[in-house]
């Protein structure tokens, strides 16, 4: 559940395509590296998971820690493993959201070949 599929479609001054989530019902489009992690962000927060381990401020009241043990699936995992980006796909396992960071472990495919990230800077170096 705390993974992503990217599938980059190409790239001009910054990389553009899909992103597909469990925690999402459906694809959702980027364009740009900072939109793709705004919009996982999002949806990890919504979530409440992975948790985070900051909350994050409002004056509305509305925002807090919705933390999930068990969130729930809203894409089907056959849909994600068939998507395909046109000249990249990822598959990302943020482990953890410390310090208002990502942690976890991005895979390129095809050929499994597995780095290790200790937050969104290191995970934009093997996405670009």
């Amino acid at each position: 559940m705390n993974s992503f599929r990217v599938c980059v479609d190409g790239q001009e001054n910054d990389i553009f395509g899909r992103v597909y989530s469990p925690l999402s019902e459906r694809e959702l489009s980027f364009d740009g590296i900072e939109q793709l992690l705004v919009k996982m962000d999002r949806i990890f927060d919504e979530a409440g998971y992975p948790q985070s381990f900051q909350d994050k401020r409002s004056f509305d009241g509305t925002e807090g820690n919705r933390y999930q043990g068990r969130p729930q699936r809203c894409l089907d995992e056959e849909i994600i493993l068939q998507a395909a980006g046109k000249t990249g796909t990822y598959d990302v396992l943020v482990d953890s959201r410390r310090n208002a960071s990502w942690q976890g472990k991005v895979t390129r495919l095809p050929g499994g070949e597995v780095f290790v990230f200790l937050g969104e800077m290191e995970l934009l170096k093997y996405l670009l």
